[in-house]
């Protein structure tokens, strides 16, 4: 991946774009010598920068090849196109901490997520503040404790993969932040407190059905919470490795902003 700066960076940034059908991110980089340009997922929780060279090419002058054995029926479920992974995780593999040893930049990421698809672009930053600005899934006891926040609307037929789906017109009227819903809260440590709205809480199946954008883990202790692309959306959110902090914004739309805007 090329990279070209003058003078010593101190923040990468990175477009990336959400997928109208598979609702993943994605980002277009340049790899390679002559210069080939490649369509990225973007995986938050990807140890390493990936590429499957037999659907790339092996004509580039920079290539090594690099034993390894991958299944190939996983691409099909990737975005039209895309034939590599970008990793953002804690991992000495990852793009993250190959940018940080090769600039000796602060090893931390943020996301700015974009809730709009095709050309609005939100960013991936690397390094040093200041920034210019799947599902998610619940432990079934705190599942169960969101479902009761939303008795008394018009249930609806479950569709795949939410269980619990209401009609439209049950909620009240629309602002910024979408329909008038129960705002969930999720206390962190320290006492911070992050609000969830109608935008990041609902998701419209079609135009009737809004189904609760949470799946019940069922009691999976290794995952009581696990945060999804969906409620980060149109949120600025930091990850410092180095000080294992986790960093957050409320929601842009609060503010008349979105990261699809940015």
């Amino acid at each position: 991946m090329m990279i070209t700066q003058k003078s010593k960076p101190h923040t990468f940034v990175i477009p990336i774009f959400k997928d109208n059908k598979t609702y993943l991110y994605y980002t277009n980089r340049t790899v390679g010598q002559p210069p080939l340009v490649v369509k990225l997922v973007v995986e938050l929780g990807g140890s390493a920068l990936f590429f499957q060279c037999d659907r790339i090419s092996y004509n580039s002058t920079t290539y090594t090849h690099v034993l390894c054995v991958f299944e190939d029926s996983g691409w099909s479920d990737l975005p039209n196109g895309a034939n590599s992974i970008l990793g953002l995780a804690d991992s000495s593999m990852s793009f993250v901490k190959s940018v940080e040893s090769s600039y000796k930049i602060p090893f931390k990421v943020a996301l700015c997520l974009p809730s709009k698809p095709k050309n609005n672009s939100g960013s991936v930053y690397i390094g040093s503040r200041p920034y210019l600005l799947p599902p998610d899934h619940r432990d079934t006891s705190i599942y169960r404790a969101l479902v009761k926040a939303f008795v008394g609307k018009a249930q609806r037929k479950a569709v795949y993969p939410f269980r619990d789906c209401f009609s439209y017109k049950s909620f009240g009227g629309k602002s910024l932040l979408g329909k008038k819903t129960p705002v969930i809260s999720f206390v962190l440590g320290g006492g911070a407190k992050w609000d969830i709205y109608g935008t990041n809480s609902l998701v419209m199946v079609n135009k009737t059905i809004m189904c609760l954008a949470f799946v019940d883990a069922r009691n999976d202790p290794r995952f009581p919470i696990e945060m999804g692309g969906y409620q980060m959306e149109d949120h600025l959110v930091e990850f410092d490795f180095e000080a294992s902090t986790f960093s957050f914004t409320s929601s842009l739309l609060r503010h008349n902003a979105s990261c699809s805007r940015m």
